[in-house]
């Protein structure tokens, strides 16, 4: 891998252009130092990095690897990107694609929330401009990870509004800036449908005319009266009396019809209410329910060892992402099992390594098997074997 000397400022280190051993341009981003020396801060991007490449997402430039490279303060942590990392948003001159760009950010953010993981440094400098036209994300839940400081899908939405206003305010225009205030007052998906589709914005809200909203009126042209044919009767809906109808009747029905209108508001506004409740009521028990293990797996490097090895044997504990503590011991097959051990999760994290050091000597062979047991929050189990041969 040969990496440029000439880099730029990242949201958790500095991205430097490389050409990979099959001489293809990719992106380098060396992990910034001071974020490194937080405690557990690798162990929380090595499962920040495993999330990303399973979830294996269309709008975010995929992870090739994770290297250490020797340098003369220590080793320093690479991430390699499986392609260039360049040209960013705050690259280029806001254009008319302006519009199709945040609404195809928009949908990686929402595909990003809907795998459970968030951004957490949304910006016009992480998010690459692809050769296919299509913007992919970088750096996602990078800084989160090395910080283990947790992010909320809505920064990443508040985020998503600050990139827009300033594409609008760099020559975007006024769907960008209004499509924004949606994702504020609305959701996020409402926005990126109205950047899908600008038309069912309608024109600009005039604030002198009551008859209009913020979608445009709410009659169709063809409704009103100045370009409708003399003497045409507009009707709408089921049960709509025939043209015969006497003037009665037709009282009666434009008594009933407006009735009719407001309970089917009051239904309407009632069912919007228990979506909203049951809505806020999901996400809180998300954010504060407990933490949950869902699997365990262990594997041993190397799994053949020879004369005089300590083996490392490394056990991989997948969670729910919520803060806890999860309870553990070894127990190796020679008889000799660990005391109980405690790692503490914060909320995001999804997975946490431990490990076994398990040495030999003398001569003789050995198949090892170590199992690491989960005690809590749930109880389970996973088996690692190897062997050993002097």
């Amino acid at each position: 891998m040969l990496i440029d000397a000439d880099g730029r400022a990242g949201s958790c280190g500095e991205w430097h252009s490389a050409t990979a051993r099959d001489g293809t341009r990719v992106g380098a981003l060396r992990i910034d130092p001071e974020l490194l020396a937080v405690p557990g801060a690798l162990d929380r991007l090595l499962a920040c990095v495993k999330a990303l490449r399973s979830a294996d997402l269309d709008g975010v430039l995929p992870i090739a690897d994770l290297i250490q490279r020797p340098a003369s303060t220590g080793d320093d942590i690479w991430l390699i990107a499986s392609g260039p990392a360049t040209p960013t948003l705050a690259d280029l001159a806001p254009g008319p694609d302006a519009a199709a760009l945040l609404h195809d950010v928009g949908e990686s953010l929402l595909a990003l929330h809907a795998a459970g993981m968030t951004h957490g440094a949304l910006s016009s400098s992480t998010v690459v401009a692809g050769p296919d036209a299509r913007p992919r994300l970088i750096e996602v839940g990078l800084r989160a990870a090395l910080t283990a400081i947790a992010v909320d899908p809505a920064d990443d939405v508040r985020q998503w509004v600050q990139l827009g206003r300033a594409l609008a305010t760099a020559g975007g225009g006024t769907l960008l800036a209004r499509c924004a205030e949606i994702a504020e007052t609305e959701s996020l998906a409402a926005a990126v449908a109205a950047l899908a589709e600008p038309a069912v914005l309608g024109p600009a809200p005039a604030a002198q005319d009551s008859g209009r909203t913020r979608l445009g009126r709410r009659g169709t042209t063809a409704s009103r009266a100045e370009d409708r044919p003399a003497g045409e009767l507009i009707r709408f809906g089921p049960g709509v009396p025939s043209i015969s109808t006497s003037p009665a009747e037709q009282a009666r029905v434009g008594a009933v019809r407006p009735a009719r209108q407001r309970a089917r508001r009051r239904m309407v506004s009632a069912l919007l209410t228990i979506a909203v409740i049951t809505g806020v009521a999901l996400w809180w028990w998300h954010r504060l329910g407990g933490l949950g293990v869902e699997s365990a797996s262990v594997h041993a490097e190397p799994s053949v060892a020879g004369c005089a090895t300590t083996i490392d044997v490394v056990g991989v504990i997948a969670t729910n992402g919520r803060r806890g503590t999860i309870h553990y011991q070894w127990r190796r097959n020679d008889g000799q099992p660990t005391s109980q051990l405690s790692q503490d999760m914060l909320p995001g994290d999804h997975s946490a390594s431990v490990h076994l050091a398990w040495t030999f000597a003398g001569q003789g062979d050995f198949d090892a098997v170590a199992t690491l047991e989960v005690l809590s929050p749930q109880s389970l189990h996973a088996v690692g074997r190897f062997s050993y041969h002097c």
